[in-house]
Protein backbone atom coordinates (compact mmCIF):
# COMPACT_ATOMS: atom_id res chain seq x y z
CA UNK A 1 0.00 0.00 0.00
CA UNK A 2 2.98 2.69 0.50
CA UNK A 3 3.72 2.10 -3.04
CA UNK A 4 0.44 3.58 -4.19
CA UNK A 5 0.78 5.99 -1.34
CA UNK A 6 4.08 6.83 -2.89
CA UNK A 7 3.07 7.33 -6.23
CA UNK A 8 0.12 9.29 -5.16
CA UNK A 9 1.87 11.71 -3.50
CA UNK A 10 4.34 12.27 -6.46
CA UNK A 11 0.83 12.59 -8.81
CA UNK A 12 -0.29 15.22 -6.48
CA UNK A 13 2.82 17.37 -6.19
CA UNK A 14 3.13 16.69 -10.06
CA UNK A 15 0.00 18.18 -10.57
CA UNK A 16 0.95 20.99 -7.99
CA UNK A 17 3.94 22.07 -10.21
CA UNK A 18 2.09 22.26 -13.00
CA UNK A 19 -0.46 24.27 -11.81
CA UNK A 20 2.11 26.59 -10.49
CA UNK A 21 3.44 27.03 -13.88
CA UNK A 22 -0.03 27.04 -15.23
CA UNK A 23 -0.78 30.35 -13.12
CA UNK A 24 2.86 31.79 -13.69
CA UNK A 25 2.23 31.90 -16.46
CA UNK A 26 -1.02 33.33 -16.86
CA UNK A 27 0.19 36.06 -14.81
CA UNK A 28 3.11 36.87 -16.87
CA UNK A 29 0.64 37.22 -19.97
CA UNK A 30 -1.78 39.60 -17.97
CA UNK A 31 0.81 41.40 -16.72
CA UNK A 32 1.98 41.97 -20.89
CA UNK A 33 -0.70 42.96 -21.86
CA UNK A 34 -1.40 45.41 -18.91
CA UNK A 35 2.48 46.99 -19.96
CA UNK A 36 0.94 47.01 -23.38
CA UNK A 37 -2.19 49.09 -22.53
CA UNK A 38 -0.36 51.68 -20.41
CA UNK A 39 -0.82 54.98 -21.63
CA UNK A 40 1.81 57.07 -23.45
CA UNK A 41 4.22 58.75 -20.35
CA UNK A 42 3.30 62.51 -20.46
CA UNK A 43 5.82 64.84 -20.88
CA UNK A 44 8.16 65.52 -18.53
CA UNK A 45 7.41 68.97 -18.53
CA UNK A 46 4.26 68.54 -17.33
CA UNK A 47 5.19 65.34 -14.94
CA UNK A 48 7.69 67.92 -13.02
CA UNK A 49 4.68 70.92 -13.05
CA UNK A 50 2.47 68.37 -11.46
CA UNK A 51 5.03 67.61 -9.14
CA UNK A 52 5.28 70.70 -8.05
CA UNK A 53 1.83 71.85 -7.65
CA UNK A 54 1.24 68.34 -5.95
CA UNK A 55 4.57 69.45 -3.60
CA UNK A 56 2.30 73.14 -2.88
CA UNK A 57 -0.49 71.63 -2.24
CA UNK A 58 0.97 69.04 0.46
CA UNK A 59 2.66 71.67 1.91
CA UNK A 60 -0.81 74.57 1.99
CA UNK A 61 -2.65 71.16 3.54
CA UNK A 62 0.32 70.82 6.33
CA UNK A 63 0.07 74.33 7.40
CA UNK A 64 -3.55 74.29 7.52
CA UNK A 65 -3.85 71.70 9.25
CA UNK A 66 -1.29 72.54 12.01
CA UNK A 67 -3.58 76.03 12.44
CA UNK A 68 -6.94 74.14 12.63
CA UNK A 69 -4.83 71.97 15.47
CA UNK A 70 -3.66 74.75 17.36
CA UNK A 71 -7.12 76.74 17.11
CA UNK A 72 -8.96 73.83 18.39
CA UNK A 73 -6.19 73.63 21.52
CA UNK A 74 -7.65 77.41 22.26
CA UNK A 75 -10.77 76.86 21.91
CA UNK A 76 -11.13 73.67 24.09
CA UNK A 77 -8.71 75.25 26.64
CA UNK A 78 -6.09 72.95 26.42
CA UNK A 79 -2.90 72.57 28.93
CA UNK A 80 -0.91 72.64 25.84
CA UNK A 81 -2.50 75.84 24.42
CA UNK A 82 -0.73 78.52 22.65
CA UNK A 83 -0.68 81.89 22.32
CA UNK A 84 -2.71 84.08 20.29
CA UNK A 85 0.15 85.58 18.58
CA UNK A 86 1.52 81.84 18.02
CA UNK A 87 -2.24 81.07 16.31
CA UNK A 88 -2.11 84.20 14.30
CA UNK A 89 1.45 83.43 12.73
CA UNK A 90 -0.22 79.63 11.79
CA UNK A 91 -3.07 81.57 9.77
CA UNK A 92 -0.39 83.87 7.98
CA UNK A 93 1.84 80.77 7.18
CA UNK A 94 -1.21 79.09 5.82
CA UNK A 95 -2.68 81.99 3.78
CA UNK A 96 0.10 82.25 2.40
CA UNK A 97 0.32 78.91 1.56
CA UNK A 98 -2.68 78.64 0.07
CA UNK A 99 -1.66 81.95 -1.95
CA UNK A 100 0.88 79.93 -3.24
CA UNK A 101 -1.11 76.98 -4.90
CA UNK A 102 -3.44 79.07 -6.24
CA UNK A 103 -1.02 80.96 -7.79
CA UNK A 104 0.71 78.11 -9.30
CA UNK A 105 -2.87 76.75 -10.43
CA UNK A 106 -3.24 80.33 -12.35
CA UNK A 107 -0.04 80.11 -14.17
CA UNK A 108 -0.42 76.27 -15.11
CA UNK A 109 -3.76 77.33 -16.66
CA UNK A 110 -2.50 80.16 -18.33
CA UNK A 111 0.18 78.99 -19.92
CA UNK A 112 -2.05 75.92 -20.92
CA UNK A 113 -4.08 77.80 -22.92
CA UNK A 114 -3.70 78.27 -26.52
CA UNK A 115 -1.86 80.93 -27.85
CA UNK A 116 -0.55 81.33 -24.74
Amino acid sequence: MSVKRRSLLVAVRDRMRHRARVLQTEADDEHARAAAARPVAKPSGVAAADHELDQLAAEARYHRDRFELYRARIISGSGAATSTARLRELERTATAAQERVRHARRVRLSSAEPGA
